[in-house]
C-alpha cells in the first residue's frame, strides 16, 4: 500500500510540474496509448487538444488501473466519454471552458460543493489555496468524510514571478469545481487537482 500510495504521488509530481522532453504531435497524428494512471492521461490530453483540466480523485478509484485512449481528431469530448467509459467511478464536464473530471457520487465529491462566498483580495496562489481550506463548506465536507487536509507537493513549476503572481476574485453561491476553474484560468494555468492519499484514502491535496 505504501509503495502504491509513493507511485501515486510520484505520477501526480510528474503530471503536474514536470514539462515533457518529448515533442508532442499534433492531436491528428496522434494513436491509441495506454495511461497508468488518470492524471497522466489528463497530462495527455491536454498536450493533443490544447485544453485544460480539473481532476478530482474518486475515493473508491485507487487509480492503478491503466487507462487506453485514442487521442486523434479535434474533440475531446469523445475521448473524455472513453476515459468514464473505463473509469465509471467518474464523470466529466466542460464547464467554464475546462474539462473536469470528477467522482461520479456527489456526496464524496468536495469539488461539488456549493460554496456561499469565496473572497480573494490581491491574493497569491497560496493564498487562494488557504483560502479553499478556510471555507466553512469544505471544512464540514472534511469532518464528514473523516479526512483531513494535508498536501505532499510544493509546485515548483511557476517562475518566482508566476508565485507572487495577485488577483482579486468574488465569486458565490456556485460550485468549488467552478471556483477552482476560475482560478486557473485569472492564473494562467492549465489544470487543477484534489488529489486522495492514505491508507483509507482519508487525506485531501489541493493543487493547482
Amino acid at each position: 500500500m505504501k509503495y502504491e500510495r509513493h507511485c501515486r504521488i510520484r505520477d501526480l509530481f510528474f503530471a503536474m510540474v514536470l514539462v515533457s522532453v518529448v515533442v508532442q504531435k499534433p492531436a491528428l497524428a496522434q494513436s491509441k496509448q495506454t495511461f497508468p494512471t488518470v492524471s497522466l492521461a489528463l497530462q495527455a490530453i491536454r498536450a493533443s487538444y490544447f485544453v485544460s483540466t480539473g481532476f478530482e480523485m474518486a475515493r473508491n478509484d485507487l487509480d492503478n488501473t491503466p487507462v487506453t485512449l485514442v487521442l486523434s481528431g479535434t474533440d475531446a469530448a469523445r475521448v473524455f466519454e472513453n476515459l468514464v467509459a473505463q473509469r465509471p467511478a467518474y464523470a466529466w464536464r466542460l464547464e467554464g471552458g475546462v474539462y473536469d473530471l470528477y467522482p461520479k457520487i456527489a456526496a464524496q465529491s468536495a469539488s461539488d460543493l456549493v460554496v456561499q462566498s469565496y473572497v480573494l483580495n490581491d491574493a497569491t496562489r497560496a493564498d487562494a489555496l488557504d483560502a479553499i481550506g478556510r471555507l466553512p463548506e469544505f471544512q464540514r465536507w472534511l469532518s464528514a468524510q473523516r479526512a483531513t487536509r494535508q498536501e505532499f507537493i510544493v509546485s515548483t513549476s511557476h517562475s518566482p514571478k508566476q508565485r507572487d503572481q495577485r488577483i482579486s476574485l468574488v465569486v458565490g453561491d456556485t460550485s468549488l469545481r467552478n471556483i477552482l476553474n476560475q482560478l486557473i484560468k485569472t492564473f494562467g494555468d492549465e489544470s487543477w487537482i484534489i488529489d486522495r492519499h492514505g491508507d483509507n484514502m482519508e487525506y485531501i491535496g489541493v493543487y493547482f
